[in-house]
Order: structure tokens, then C-alpha cells, then sequence
């Protein structure tokens, strides 16, 4: 199917595992030997293993991208292929035998952080058995590492992965059914713990503490567990950082799923973004995902089905409190949401009023073929007369509005969306990257807003870039300014601007045109904000990606170059999340301590 010949020829001389390959249109060749391991970790031996191939899809930055795969405790290395190691954008073959019935480890890393996919070509990995049988087959699509474990042998002759059926002398205590959590970490994964536990917290199901993903340091890992079959189950995770694991240093989020894989963004049974301090806490039910897509058309009837938009029905968390039935513990809400024509760049979540527990959300991706179709879901909520906190979120930083439609999001108390006094809010489409309403369960404030109009389309597209400073204890000394490439200011904030922020940090969204940019941060007492007087630094994002990010080690001025990209022309930008290389190098500049200039704008 691929159109790539295997040639299963192995040398029983042969320690490393390494074989021919052989590609049509290219010459055959044989690949060099991994490196040589520490003399404290032992190979297995290989001449008597079982063969597997597998198949990699380079992107065009080869040279970043490594793998090994190693027992799963990685003690033992079976076959290794460090960062540098491949030279060329290709499809490549590697050979490698390992005894059958091991469980291992195949580990993929990129040095560039954004893996082997999409903006820099298609890449993925594929592993065959002997036989030809598919093992694992995954997309490119991963920061800078992931994690595979697969048990070596034919597929379909693999032990079952749940227990046998109970004989008569051993009944189960309760039906299970299978969970997987998928987590991406920041740089500092030493940091992170997680548990499952049950709502009242008087029984651990799993946990996972801090310091166990220690040496997994931006990597995305999976685990799958057995839970107790529609019972509702809380998700606990926890930071010793105090700073979550997003966003200054990676992009980390949580992911659960019905079943055993990660794959299948249908049986996604809640989403995340780690973007917490010191606790984060998703409750969700042990089951399958909601079978039913969002209404699309017409509005919810009294008689619909009651699923919530994290797989939870009539009997989830909404309904039952350790296995007894209190409806009236639930609120109904409805969203209306008309989506642009970039529908996969939306989401949202509802959570409580502090971010803390997610009750119910829509990840990137789940519109992506709904393109400027108006949704209509309902969902529930715990009536507890507490306040709530939804959060819209485009992907891209652009909203639903205006130039690739006119989208618009409204929120209503119960199912009956003609009746305009149950309206809890209500926003158009132009929130950028991402706007949060407050709102109480249970109690319905009059509308605030009109009806949804739909305002005419610019002509020139602008998009929100987030500048972000952390300033030391003299943020009055700070300035900054962003001037376009011919060297006009866009923006400016004089010294003095930021007075009265000492050793605090703000975040200002400027909206730019597509095109490159220079960003300069000023000090008029000459010694940056970085590090006596503490530790400051400054980021600009776009889209979730870095476009530039420092500490404020510098003198009286720093100047660095950036450049908005046309998100239009990016692939599958939804599916990943990536950041660019941080830029390096200074560019000098004619600014002096204490010079006043004409572009400062009045402080608003």
C-alpha cells in the first residue's frame, strides 16, 4: 500500500539490528549503526528476536528529528537514532529484531518542538509486524516528543488487555470500562502529579505523583486505566510550580477519552488547557462518548436526548451523586453559536468561576467540518447557585468575525432560545483569541445586548498579537514600541507608562496586518529589568505561537525582528500545537536613556 519493499534479510551477526532498505525511485543502501550506548545499559540480543520494520516520513528539518526504542522500564536499547542522524526529507526504513512477547518503547523526539507535522511537510511513523501487520500507525503531529509502548509479536495473537470472564467462584465487584488520559507537559515535567479519584475523594483509583514524568520534559504521554463503568470520577492535577504547565513554557493541556486509545477525537470525553496555578480538577464519567453530533439547524426540543458535551447522559455527574438520582441538582443551559468558515479553530469550555473544574467543552478540531454553520447544544450544569465562567477560544487569534465570516455566541438559561428573557449573555465574533463571559447558574439576568447583526467585513484583516511583559521592581523605567518593516510605529508605550506596576506582569493585544515587524523594549536606567532587581522577561504570541520570548537581560535597549503569517495559508494549524524557534541577535538602534520620542501615545 505504501509502495515500499521490505527486504527481511537479517545477519544473524548483526548485534544492532540494522538492515537494508529499500525505497522505490531511491538506491538501495544500508543505514549506519546507532551510536555507541553507555556500558551500563545491556542489548538484548537480536539474532534470535522478532523482526519489525518501521517506516518514518521525515519532514524537512530531518536533522531534528530522533527516536530509539528501548524496553519499557528503558533499560535495555534495542535501536537508536539520535537528533543529526538523518540528512535528508524522506521516507525512511529501519530494521530491527527484539525478542517476542517484550513490551516496548518507541520514543520520537524533535528538537525543533513542533514534531514532523504539518507547516514543514507531512511526516509520520508506521511500525509493521513480519507478517506485515500494522502495530502502530501515527501522524506526525506532537511537540517535542511522544511515546508509543507496543508488545513485540503479531498483533491479533497479543494477550487481552482486560481480565478473562469471572468463573463462578469469583464475581466482580463492578463492571469496568477503559480511560485514557492524554497529557502534554511543559519543560519542567517534574513538576506535574495527577489522580483519579472518586467525587468525594475517600477512594484513589490511580495517582501519579509529582516527579513521576521527571525525565519526559515536554512530551506528550499517554495513560490508559480501568474505572468503574458509569460512575462519575474527578481528574486531579496538580503543579508544585505553582504556574500550571502552560503557557510560558509549553503549550500543555489534558485530554480524556472513552476506550483505549487517543486516536479517535469522537470518544473525546473532556478537554483542558493547563492553563492553571497550583490544582486542576475535570470531573467526567467512566463510559462511552456522546454518539449524537451537535444540532445544527433547529432548536433543542423538549424531548431530546439529555447529553452534555462531555459524553455524560442522564446518568453522569449532572444527575447522580454517589449512585443516587437528584435531578433537581442540574441547570440547563443552551449555547447558540454561529461558527466562520474556519469552524475547527473554535472552541470553548464552561467551568467554574475561578477556572478550576471544567463541567463541559468543545476542543479544537470538534467543528472542523461544520465550516459557517450555526450550532445549537445543550448542557447541564450542577445547580449550587455558584457563578460560571465560559470561555470562547479561536485557534488562529482572529475570532468568527469578521473576514472569514460573521460569527456570533449567545448563552440562554433552559432550551427555549425564542425567549429573549432567558438570555445570559451574548458576544460577536470579534474576541480575538479569546474572550470570557461570568454568568450564575440558575438565576437569569435580563439581557444586556441586542439580537445579533452582522457587521460589514473590513478591508484590511488585522490579527492579535499578546505582548507580554514581567517587569522588575522599577516597571516605570520600562517601555516599549513595534515599528513595520519600513520603519513606521505602530504602537508605542513610553517609559513611565507602566507606573505603579512594579514586579507584576500585563498583557497588551496589539492587531497587526500580515507582514514582518520589529519589536523594541526600552530601559531609561540602562540595566534591562533582568536580574538584581528581578526577574523580568517579555513574550509576543500570535495563534498560540511564540513569536518572540526574553528575559530583560539587556542595557538601555533591545530590538528583535517578527513576522505575521497568513493563517489561511498554514495546514492543519488546528491539530497541533507548535511554537517557533526563539530568535537570537540584536539589532542596533539609535536610542538613548531618558530621550523623549514623538510617537508615545496617550495611557488608556
Amino acid at each position: 500500500e505504501d509502495q515500499v519493499a521490505f527486504c527481511s534479510t537479517f545477519d544473524n551477526g548483526n548485534q544492532n539490528g540494522v538492515a537494508s532498505l529499500l525505497i522505490p525511485g531511491k538506491a538501495s543502501h544500508t543505514l549506519a549503526p546507532a551510536g555507541t550506548n553507555s556500558p551500563t545499559v545491556s542489548h538484548a540480543p537480536t539474532w534470535d528476536g522478532y523482526p519489525l520494520t518501521l517506516l518514518i516520513q521525515l519532514d524537512d528539518f530531518p536533522r531534528e528529528t530522533g527516536f530509539s526504542i528501548t524496553s519499557a522500564d528503558k533499560k535495555i536499547i534495542y535501536l537508536e537514532r539520535r537528533q543529526g542522524y538523518y540528512e535528508k526529507s524522506q521516507l525512511v526504513v529501519e530494521k530491527v529484531q527484539i525478542p517476542e512477547g517484550v513490551k516496548a518503547l518507541l520514543t520520537f523526539t524533535d528538537e525543533g518542538g513542533d514534531g514532523i507535522c504539518c507547516e514543514n511537510g507531512h511526516g509520520y511513523f508506521q511500525l509493521y509486524s513480519d507478517q506485515g501487520s500494522l502495530i502502530l500507525d501515527e501522524s506526525g503531529i506532537f511537540s517535542n516528543g511522544v511515546n508509543r509502548t507496543f508488545v513485540v509479536g503479531e498483533p491479533q495473537t497479543l494477550p487481552p488487555t482486560v481480565s478473562s470472564s469471572p468463573t463462578v467462584s469469583v464475581a466482580p465487584s463492578f463492571n469496568v470500562f477503559p480511560i485514557t488520559i492524554a497529557v502534554q507537559l511543559d519543560q519542567w515535567s517534574d513538576e506535574t502529579g495527577f489522580s483519579i479519584q472518586s467525587i468525594d475523594g475517600s477512594n484513589t483509583f490511580y495517582d501519579w505523583p509529582t516527579g513521576s514524568f521527571s525525565d519526559q520534559s515536554s512530551d506528550l504521554i499517554f495513560e490508559t486505566v480501568l474505572l468503574p463503568r458509569d460512575t462519575e470520577v474527578i481528574l486531579r492535577v496538580t503543579d508544585e510550580g505553582g504556574d500550571g504547565f502552560c503557557c510560558l513554557y509549553g503549550e500543555g493541556y489534558v485530554k480524556i477519552y472513552a476506550g483505549e486509545s487517543a486516536e479517535d477525537e469522537s470518544a473525546l470525553l473532556a478537554f483542558k488547557s493547563a492553563e492553571f496555578e497550583s490544582d486542576l480538577s475535570i470531573i467526567f464519567q467512566a463510559g462511552p462518548a456522546p454518539s449524537v453530533s451537535p444540532a445544527t439547524t433547529s432548536s433543542p426540543t423538549d424531548s431530546a436526548a439529555k447529553t452534555s458535551s462531555n459524553g455524560l447522559t442522564s446518568s453522569g455527574w449532572c444527575d447522580t451523586r454517589n449512585g443516587k438520582l437528584v435531578d433537581d441538582t442540574c441547570v440547563e443551559v443552551t449555547l447558540v453559536m454561529e461558527l466562520d468558515k474556519f469552524s475547527a479553530e473554535t472552541s470553548w469550555f464552561i467551568d467554574t468561576n475561578d477556572g478550576g473544574t471544567n463541567f463541559a467543552s468543545r476542543p479544537d478540531g470538534y467543528y472542523a467540518e461544520m465550516q459557517s454553520q450555526k450550532i445549537i447544544e445543550t448542557v447541564y450544569l450542577p445547580d449550587d447557585g455558584g457563578k460560571y465562567q465560559f470561555k470562547i477560544v479561536d485557534f488562529m487569534g482572529d475570532g468568527t468575525c469578521c473576514w472569514a465570516g460573521n460569527g456570533w455566541y449567545s448563552l440562554y438559561e433552559g432550551r427555549n432560545i425564542e425567549d429573549e428573557s432567558s438570555q445570559l449573555f451574548y458576544g460577536q465574533g470579534d474576541f480575538g483569541r479569546e474572550r470570557v463571559h461570568i454568568f450564575q447558574a440558575g438565576s437569569t439576568p435580563s439581557p444586556t445586548t441586542s439580537p445579533p447583526t452582522h457587521s460589514p467585513q473590513p478591508t484590511v484583516t488585522k490579527y492579535a498579537v499578546e505582548v507580554t511583559i514581567k517587569f522588575d521592581n522599577h516597571s516605570s523605567q520600562t517601555g516599549w514600541y513595534i515599528t513595520s518593516d519600513d520603519g513606521d510605529v505602530i504602537i508605542s508605550r513610553q517609559p513611565g507608562y507602566y507606573g505603579g506596576e512594579d514586579a507584576s506582569t500585563i498583557t497588551e493585544i496589539v492587531r497587526l496586518e500580515v507582514g514582518n515587524y520589529q519589536f523594541s523594549v526600552l530601559d531609561t536606567n540602562g540595566d534591562g529589568f533582568c536580574c538584581k532587581e528581578g526577574t523580568g522577561y517579555y513574550s509576543l504570541t500570535n495563534n498560540r505561537d511564540v513569536l518572540l520570548y526574553e528575559q530583560g537581560r539587556f542595557k538601555s535597549i533591545l530590538t528583535r525582528p517578527f513576522k505575521i503569517k497568513d493563517p489561511s495559508r498554514r495546514n492543519n494549524a488546528w491539530s497541533s500545537f507548535k511554537s517557533t524557534n526563539l530568535l537570537r541577535g540584536a539589532i542596533l538602534s539609535s536610542y538613548e536613556p531618558n530621550r523623549q520620542r514623538e510617537h508615545a501615545s496617550n495611557k488608556t
